[in-house]
């Protein structure tokens, strides 16, 4: 044991006399108990305070003074003196019969699982424990002789009427759990014990057993049909011994919050791994409580225990566990609806069925999901402390609050959209316009097949591979990799998630049952094919809905189901060169930021080189819901697709609706007729394939233009570049270019497009020898209109990214104003703190990312951003001003956030661009991207361009060819090479294989940059933040922890309370207000408010013994947390060995045969790198005396030190000791974060009661 604090003990007569009893430590005259704990606490701070209690009418003693006055009160008090006496009928019953009733109510106290609000309460081994509630009542059914059933048989039927009063057997009773060996505080008893202490307060004089429940709701029973006579239960001699002992018995069921007696442990369950808690269980509150990992009767930690030798029997029906009910609940829904789903249903039968099994997945994965022991929703709660000066409390909605934070647990777009809201354009016209708008896009458009067909076989080539894979049945496995990959997105109007499926069918046994009887039908059920339709806004005017995205909410089963149908297409399209290499949407390739690159590049060239190049940007007119279904059916059958998979898709667009959101109002279902639902996953990949016929057209012609017309980019022709409906032509001239658009019109008309020329845009830029460059105002036409034409100094925003002649230097203006506005959203939300880190890492990073990777930024235009960040980041983890900057940006093992810093960041895209761009999946990327590059290092260096010189020039080398440079303008090339002198990042090219980079003395490939160098700049930050004297002391000590294990709570808040977040991002920062560190700015002196000694964090957290009873409650609950997980061997806490002749109570004792583990927990102040080393060596030396006792008897022996920072460091040394308890890898993942925060919050609570901010309870 490591804090052991001497006992102040004054033994109290009952009643406490009038004159009042000294303090035996100062001789105060006491006026009762509860005033001598008052003193005790104010002067004797360093004392365990004991009132032991002797009845002055019985002479009996108890271990509380409470104990003995609720036995003086109740025995000896006016109503004992009062109540007449006994007749012998009466005393020969007993005071606590033996009825079947009686035993029923102590069975089910026995088997109740102690509360959540029940708080541990330690023992002392000096003082005598009067037995438990458990140990009377087991002590009194093993006694009793009528002892009518056992718990894992049926039982007997057993009534207390004549027999001509019929009775129903009693149910099977389950077997009871191991009896609870901790006493508890129980400030809201179960039902049971609640009957039980009504029943003994009045007088248990009562045996007429109640009525079961078939009795009271039995038509027949009436006033006037009387009960049978009683049978009194004449009590044997062990039952009257029992009664003897009922005064206890009464005691004992009101646990006294300061009895100080002994207890032992129950038996431990003899599995080979420890049980693993649940962590996919959403918490009910902000803080996530620590699943059990052991039934919850374990020991208290610093009360002598011996475990029993005996491991407890699983036949044995005395130590068989409660079985599980939320597994019985999935088990059986899985058999019913196995059942339903494999018989032979028609289809309107089916269809019905899926409707109520989406319900019931809802409802039974909401109940699995629930707490196992929800919080008491009664009891005291603390009101916030009012802020100093005046300043009043931050009111708020706490019911909103949680519901937000939930929302945030289950599905984080939700709600980002609901509190980044007021910062999104939302659809300002009228319901009846959306009604209007939406019924004409979605009604009936005509095809003509026939010449559809005719322009598909002359452009698209059909498909010669076998496609019968297509429209098989599905797997389990095809179905489960698919669930487990889908995002929990909003869901349809069956209000069924991806969570809740993930919940109820993980392992996909019932979906596939579903999914391929559709597949049979060709059909899916009718409630697949209704949606809900949300307006995502676009650019334009708000009340034009045209300027809106329609996005269909549909059931998440349906989409999981074409989820797979698409990924079987696309697969097969891309496999087959269906899809042409241009087409970059839906396919595992960066496409934006390829396409991107290459228009840029194009246009770059054309100005430095002296070259025309000719550019049309198009839009498509509500491209996904304009398709006839017609032109759709008939491309699928040229391009092979099975005649099976085709009806499937035909039907399922048969009779399907929608209905459009308009603020807080919804239109009437629409039919739709045409086009394919935004939001399917199968409707992009419908939408693609039908496009093919637009984009083969540009290239045929393309290909058939002369040299001089077509655009050929360093050896590679382009003339098409698309991302879904975002297409681009480019030409050498103007007549070549009108050419590839009249293409494109015919082509679209055909399968019934339209392009919106008011948003379509053109740039003509004129550059040949002997003239000076030039942009003109061409006239160009689509599909007969005039499509505007862009002048030198504008730009078109293509896939989120200005591109023009000129760079638009305030294209970050324009998107940091919105980034500032949604990090001031999250700021003033209701989220969880932890919560507002993650929606920063997830929501805003990701949108300044994009826009510094594929443009061209400059740093001066995110001071503001930065700013901001920095801002908001102190707000949310309560810290001061003078908080250092590093610590945000350092990375986890150091006890940072890591967030990226802006400024960081624009360097760190750059590279990553540089580096995917020369190693994409698309060789004419590739082919165009290392042609510009070695142009560039020619051009520069005026040298040969090999290999190692453009390492070197990437590198940002100064010597050789690179010492002096010949810039003509900027490019991704020149902007590489400064950013890798910046970040000290040697770049090494290589002609025939992709780059890599080296940073730190490790390397990377090209897959894996973006996180190596986000890494590599975190851990600079974190040096940075170690380097500091003061401020970085912590996170030397953390960093020794390679996986952060301390750190892990940062985004998800696992076990850990609001004030343990306020209180530990100051503490590793040292900017909490103590003595000493208000002094350096004040005149406050630096001594301890307590004791004498300096107040720094280090002494109040681990030396002031004013405190040392809350610093060992820190370390008693590690040592819990250790034993909840031993599953082998005799275990004994703070005991000294026996036959040792050594003092030493090491804190957990394991002896299993020949072998001995001791261990001790420490929490040393994070106080350096060397604190937990010195900590466990001073362990190691301290034992060495037991472990050559133990050598000495021919045993095994280990030492092991479990060190544990006071501010969450962990040990690595620590995993020696959780491999020698058979830990699985996953519970020791969750071990190591709980023991972490454990140690975060006994600190908290030692703080915040020095401080006097919290009272002790």
């Amino acid at each position: 044991m490591a804090y052991n604090m001497n006992p102040l003990v004054m033994k109290c007569p009952v009643p406490f006399p009038s004159t009042g009893i000294k303090c035996p430590a100062c001789n105060r005259i006491q006026r009762d108990s509860s005033s001598f704990k008052t003193h005790a606490r104010r002067v004797h701070k360093t004392l365990d305070v004991q009132t032991p209690s002797t009845c002055s009418a019985c002479h009996r003693e108890f271990p509380t003074f409470r104990a003995g006055s609720i036995h003086y009160a109740r025995i000896h008090g006016e109503k004992s003196r009062k109540s007449p006496p006994k007749t012998a009928s009466q005393d020969s019953v007993g005071i606590l019969p033996s009825t079947p009733e009686m035993h029923d109510i102590l069975r089910r106290v026995i088997n109740r699982s102690p509360p959540t609000t029940c708080l541990p309460v330690p023992r002392s081994p000096k003082q005598p424990q009067s037995p438990s509630t458990q140990d009377l009542i087991a002590e009194f059914l093993n006694n009793s002789p009528t002892r009518p059933f056992t718990p894992m048989s049926p039982a007997q039927p057993t009534s207390n009427c004549s027999t001509d009063c019929p009775r129903p057997p009693t149910q099977e009773i389950a077997p009871p759990i191991p009896l609870h060996s901790r006493t508890t505080i129980c400030p809201h008893p179960e039902p049971q014990v609640n009957q039980l202490i009504e029943y003994l307060r009045h007088g248990g004089n009562n045996h007429e057993p109640s009525p079961t429940p078939s009795d009271r709701s039995s038509p027949s029973s009436s006033p006037q049909s009387s009960a049978p006579p009683r049978v009194l239960h004449r009590p044997s001699e062990a039952v009257r011994n029992i009664n003897a002992d009922l005064e206890r018995l009464k005691a004992t069921l009101e646990d006294d919050p300061d009895d100080d007696a002994p207890s032992q442990s129950p038996p431990r369950p003899p599995p080979p791994e420890p049980t693993v808690p649940d962590t996919q269980d959403p918490p009910p509150q902000d803080h996530q409580q620590d699943p059990p990992t052991v039934p919850a009767n374990a020991p208290n930690p610093r009360q002598p225990q011996q475990s029993p030798q005996r491991p407890p029997d699983m036949n044995n029906s005395q130590d068989a566990l409660l079985p599980e009910t939320q597994d019985e609940n999935l088990t059986e829904f899985h058999r019913h609806w196995s059942t339903v789903f494999s018989s032979n249903l028609s289809w309107d039968e089916f269809a019905e069925q899926c409707e109520v099994f989406a319900a019931a997945t809802k409802t039974l994965a909401i109940s699995l999901n629930q707490p196992r022991n929800p919080p008491p929703t009664e009891g005291h709660t603390n009101q916030p402390r009012r802020p100093p000066n005046g300043r009043p409390v931050q009111q708020y909605n706490p019911n909103e609050a949680k519901r937000i934070q939930g929302l945030y647990r289950n599905s984080k777009k939700r709600a980002a959209r609901r509190i980044l809201a007021n910062n999104s354009t939302t659809f300002t016209g009228s319901r009846q316009s959306a009604q209007d708008y939406f019924t004409e896009v979605f009604s009936t458009r005509q095809c003509d097949t026939n010449t559809l067909l005719n322009h598909l076989q002359q452009s698209v080539p059909p498909s010669e591979d076998d496609n019968s894979h297509l429209s098989t049945e599905m797997s389990e496995e095809e179905v489960m990799a698919k669930l487990r990959t889908a995002s929990n997105t909003a869901p349809g109007p069956d209000r069924v998630e991806y969570r809740h499926l993930k919940r109820v069918d993980p392992n996909a046994k019932l979906l596939p049952l579903i999914f391929n009887r559709c597949l049979r039908e060709r059909d899916v059920p009718k409630a697949w094919k209704d949606a809900l339709t949300i307006l995502i806004y676009k650019k334009g005017s708000s009340d034009d809905a045209s300027n809106f995205r329609p996005i269909a909410l549909m059931s998440c089963i349906y989409k999981l189901f074409m989820g797979v149908i698409g990924k079987r297409i696309s697969s097969w399209a891309i496999r087959n060169n269906i899809l042409s290499d241009e087409q970059k949407s839906a396919r595992p390739a960066e496409g934006c930021y390829e396409h991107t690159y290459l228009l840029k590049s194009v246009i770059r060239d054309a100005r430095l080189n002296k070259r025309t190049v000719y550019v049309a940007w198009l839009d498509l007119r509500n491209a996904f819901g304009s398709i006839p279904h017609t032109a759709i059916q008939t491309t699928l059958q040229h391009l092979g697709v099975p005649e099976e998979l085709i009806s499937l898709i035909t039907n399922a667009y048969t009779g399907a609706t929608t209905s459009v959101r308009v603020g807080q109002e919804t239109t009437d279902p629409i039919p739709i007729r045409a086009g394919v639902k935004q939001g399917c996953p199968l409707s992009a990949v419908l939408f693609n394939l039908c496009l093919e016929l637009v984009i083969r057209s540009v290239k045929q012609k393309a290909a058939d233009l002369p040299k001089n017309q077509s655009l050929s980019h360093f050896e590679t022709l382009l003339s098409c570049l698309a991302y879904a409906d975002d297409l681009v032509l480019v030409a050498r001239s103007k007549d070549a270019l009108q050419a590839l658009l009249d293409s494109a019109s015919s082509a679209a008309s055909v399968i019934g497009l339209e392009f919106r020329q008011d948003k379509c845009a053109t740039l003509s830029f004129v550059n040949r020898k002997g003239e000076p460059a030039r942009v003109d105002r061409n006239v160009f036409r689509i599909q007969d209109q005039v499509i505007p034409s862009l002048a030198a100094e504008e730009s078109y925003r293509y896939l989120g990214v200005p591109i023009g002649m000129i760079h638009n230097i305030n294209d970050l203006d324009a998107i940091i104003p919105q980034i500032t506005e949604d990090l001031a959203a999250i700021r003033t939300s209701l989220l969880a703190p932890w919560q507002k880190i993650d929606a920063i890492r997830v929501f805003v990073q990701p949108a300044l990312t994009f826009a510094l990777r594929a443009g061209d930024p400059k740093k001066e235009s995110l001071s503001a951003y930065r700013t901001a960040l920095i801002s908001t980041l102190r707000d949310i983890c309560s810290l001061p001003k003078r908080s250092c900057q590093p610590y945000f940006f350092a990375q986890k093992s150091a006890g940072g956030l890591a967030l990226q810093d802006p400024t960081a960041e624009v360097d760190v895209q750059c590279i990553v661009q540089a580096v995917r761009i020369l190693s994409a999946n698309d060789p004419s990327v590739t082919a165009a991207a290392r042609a510009e590059l070695r142009a560039v290092v020619r051009r520069s260096t005026r040298s040969n361009p090999s290999a190692n010189l453009i390492s070197k020039y990437l590198s940002g080398d100064s010597d050789g060819p690179c010492s002096s440079l010949y810039y003509t303008y900027s490019s991704l090339w020149s902007r590489c090479r400064v950013a890798c002198r910046k970040l000290q990042v040697k770049f090494v090219f290589s002609d025939d294989s992709p780059p890599t980079i080296f940073a730190d003395d490790s390397t990377t490939e090209a897959k894996a940059v973006s996180s190596f160098l986000h890494r590599a700049v975190q851990q600079r930050y974190g040096k940075k933040l170690m380097d500091l004297p003061d401020q970085g002391k912590v996170a030397r000590c953390l960093v020794s922890d390679d996986y952060g294990n301390g750190s892990t709570w940062h985004n998800s808040g696992l076990n850990i309370r609001f004030k343990d977040w306020r209180f530990i991002h100051k503490a590793r920062l040292n900017c909490l207000p103590t003595n000493a560190v208000k002094a350096r700015w004040s005149n406050t002196a630096p001594t301890c408010r307590h004791c004498p000694e300096a107040e720094t964090l280090p002494h109040i957290l681990n030396h002031c013994r004013p405190d040392l009873v809350h610093i060992r409650h820190r370390h008693n609950k590690l040592v819990t947390r250790i034993t909840n997980a031993v599953r082998f061997g005799n275990v004994t806490t703070d005991r000294a060995v026996a036959d040792s002749g050594f003092p030493l109570r090491p804190d957990i004792v394991i002896e299993e045969d020949k072998k001995v583990l001791i261990i001790d927990v420490t929490c040393p102040f994070d106080n350096g790198p060397d604190a937990l080393e010195e900590a466990a060596q001073e362990k190691v030396n301290k034992y060495l005396p037991l472990k050559e006792h133990f050598t000495d008897l021919n045993k095994q022996c280990e030492i092991y030190p479990f060190v544990i920072g006071s501010l969450g460091s962990w040990y690595p040394q620590n995993e020696l000791l959780l491999r020698q308890l058979g830990m699985t890898k996953r519970y020791k993942s969750l071990f190591r974060k709980l023991c972490c925060t454990d140690a975060i919050q006994g600190s908290c609570d030692v703080f915040r009661l020095h401080m006097g901010w919290d009272q002790a309870v």
